[in-house]
């Protein structure tokens, strides 16, 4: 398989961050992020089937945590980095601890999307396939851009990302939520977050993983929703060095008991 194409910052020898992002964009959300966190080294890849690692197929939880397991293992010096996923990033990121925990020093994840049944997953296919091949365009940036929180500049910024959604790429997605799996207990020390204005089903799934993992609470963003990283970034930021430091999250965030 060939390399995820991925994006760094110039801080090579600092603690090392991935942060692998959600289903249907690609590393370049992360762009502002690894600017503004200059004393870590940070390295956002494409996901297979995304962004400008198009090439590499199917997106499949498989492709995915090879090509991550891979860039840690040639990118980062120690070997070892912090894995922070957002939405079908946080499953990924749950897959690469299960399979390589010794590649992960922690993990943070948030807004993890709700595992789907045979039956969801064909209906939810159906939609995919009428929504992305019937619905103009323009709908459909806009609607990928409104679900996941993003402003009318940053929905520019990720237009080619959002354009180039293929049914192809939905069906995967779908797979990859119906194929989920959960954490083991024995995972590294993993942080998990949801939005408060996120749907139920998800709030039910960060409730699964955070009990999978033997976690005590789950970190919610008050008055928030799914793109919390969007919508607040210098929350999301601020939450990003006092996770990386071992700090007290709750100062931020309402931590709910499991």
């Amino acid at each position: 398989m060939d390399r995820l194409y991925f994006r760094e910052n110039n801080s090579k020898g600092a603690d090392a961050i991935v942060f692998i992002h959600g289903g249907g964009i690609s590393g370049r959300m992360w762009h502002a992020d690894l600017q503004a966190l200059p004393e870590y080294h940070c390295l956002a890849p494409d996901l297979p089937g995304h962004g400008q690692s198009t090439d590499i197929r199917p997106f499949s939880l498989e492709n995915s945590v090879a090509g991550l397991a891979e860039l840690i293992q040639t990118s980062v010096p120690s070997g070892r980095a912090a894995v922070l996923g957002i939405s079908v990033g946080a499953i990924v990121c749950i897959a690469l601890c299960n399979r390589h925990p010794d590649l992960v020093e922690k993990a943070f994840l948030s807004g993890t999307s709700p595992r789907m049944g045979r039956i969801a997953t064909s209906m939810a296919n159906l939609l995919t396939y009428a929504f992305l091949s019937l619905t103009p365009l323009k709908h459909r940036v806009n609607f990928a851009a409104k679900g996941a929180g993003l402003s009318d500049e940053q929905k520019d910024l990720f237009r080619e990302d959002l354009e180039n959604i293929t049914p192809e790429l939905g069906f995967q997605i779908n797979n990859m939520l119906a194929k989920q799996p959960d954490p083991h207990a024995g995972s590294p020390p993993t942080v998990v977050f949801v939005g408060e204005k996120e749907f139920r089903p998800n709030k039910r799934r960060t409730h699964e993983v955070a009990k999978a993992l033997g976690n005590k609470e789950v970190y919610v963003v008050s008055s928030l929703g799914h793109g919390w990283c969007f919508e607040n970034p210098e929350l999301f930021r601020r939450t990003v060095r006092r996770w990386m430091s071992d700090a007290d999250l709750r100062e931020d965030f309402v931590a709910l008991p499991i």
